[in-house]
């Protein structure tokens, strides 16, 4: 819906269907963290969508560059008012002694957001998005919550309520229906 707004695209005959159960899949974790008390959490899981749709456009108006610079440094842009928010909200010996009482785990788990999860992805992304209309590479970013679900419940052994999985069946759907109908057109 944003790409319509900003890069003046419009949506393909049948879209309203596979945006409307996807939107109702994304609705259902939403509720959860609602209901959980987490009005914080879901206020910011509204805002990393709006941030994850500005930051589709600014990649698709960027054109062909060279996506894994980009994505380089976009990961580096948050370095600063992350290390400000660190040093404001804890002390300084504090900072110090926490890095070092991380666990090789947590280093390799943190190698693997940094490289994989944000500049590999970002930049196969990136490339999706140039070559590709938004609304046929966007919707497959409303599988970032069914994976964290999904790893949720093999890594760390969390249940996922009734709700979250109703809500990512719904996205599944939507996503087969979108993908289906697109190859049936071609």
């Amino acid at each position: 819906l944003i790409a319509c707004l900003f890069l003046d695209e419009r949506p393909k005959a049948g879209t309203a269907l596979t945006q409307a159960l996807a939107s109702a899949g994304l609705v259902c974790p939403l509720i959860v963290q609602a209901r959980g008390g987490a009005l914080m959490g879901f206020l910011l899981m509204i805002l990393a969508a709006l941030s994850a749709a500005l930051g589709n456009i600014v990649i698709k108006s960027a054109g062909r560059v060279e996506m894994i610079s980009v994505a380089v440094w976009m990961s580096l842009a948050p370095l600063i008012p992350l290390a400000l928010l660190s040093r404001y909200f804890e002390s300084g010996m504090a900072v110090v002694e926490r890095i070092q009482a991380v666990t090789p785990e947590t280093w390799a788990a943190v190698a693997y957001s940094a490289v994989l999860s944000t500049v590999a992805a970002y930049a196969i992304w990136g490339r999706l998005l140039v070559r590709y209309t938004t609304g046929q590479v966007a919707p497959f970013f409303l599988f970032v919550p069914v994976f964290g679900f999904g790893l949720s419940t093999v890594i760390l052994k969390e249940q996922p309520s009734a709700l979250q999985l109703s809500g990512s069946a719904l996205i599944i759907f939507g996503l087969l229906i979108s993908v289906l109908g697109r190859a049936r057109h071609v």
